[in-house]
């Protein structure tokens, strides 16, 4: 779908949207090819990262968690 913003905040979309009645929040995002690129980048290596990786990095973070309270932090 493309959304348009016309003059004055008026918004032009090019087909029949089901839009909830009342205020609606819009975020507009600029990207280049070099950051669409970079993301692809990083999305492939987080796919590629073994879950025992993230399991690892769990246990070490409430680790630290578990001493901080032990030590009164």
């Amino acid at each position: 779908m493309i959304i348009e913003l016309k003059e004055h905040g008026h918004i032009v979309l090019d087909q029949a949207a089901q839009l909830p009645v009342g205020d609606v929040e819009i975020i507009l995002t600029y990207t280049t090819e070099a950051v669409r690129k970079d993301e692809a980048l990083w999305d492939a290596q987080f796919a590629a990262t073994p879950p025992e990786a993230f399991q690892r990095l769990i246990e070490e973070a409430l680790t630290e968690i578990r001493n901080r309270d032990v030590e009164g932090y």
